[in-house]
């Protein structure tokens, strides 16, 4: 596997594009897609930190488990109706 790196130059000699190898590329790839995922992560705990300070404040309506899944619009299975009617959902 070649390291290489090539640098692309216009007529005035500045650098228009680059070259890489495949596997690095696809290395890139790898990385930036681990990033995305860590940086929606944390964007998503940020997110539920910040409902659940105003649950405890008082200023966001509590939702129950069949509003929140409704919300994701998730149909209950049988097996989960019979076992939301043993939680007692609202």
């Amino acid at each position: 596997m070649s390291n290489e790196i090539l640098y692309l130059n216009d007529i005035s000699g500045a650098v228009t594009a680059v070259q890489i190898p495949i596997a690095n590329w696809e290395n890139l790839q790898n990385e930036m897609k681990r990033y995305r995922q860590m940086f929606n992560l944390k964007n998503d705990l940020s997110e539920a930190f910040k409902q659940v300070e105003l649950l405890s404040s008082w200023k966001l309506k509590k939702q129950s488990m069949k509003e929140f899944l409704s919300e994701l619009n998730v149909i209950p299975t049988d097996k989960f109706k019979s076992q939301s009617k043993k939680l007692k959902l609202r």
